[in-house]
């Protein structure tokens, strides 16, 4: 029972994913930068 329920929870997500719209772009240095600026107490970004 858990299992199947698990399974249609992932089949819905994975339909509510396809649904969502186009997906968008993005840029891993640019999150890590913003992560670090963050963690940093920092409200720009981080410098290189």
């Amino acid at each position: 029972r858990v299992k199947a329920a698990r399974l249609e929870e992932l089949r819905r997500d994975i339909r509510d994913g396809l649904e969502s719209g186009m997906p968008a772009t993005w840029d891993p240095e640019e999150v890590k930068r913003e992560g670090l600026a963050r963690r940093q107490g920092n409200t720009g970004t981080a410098e290189k």
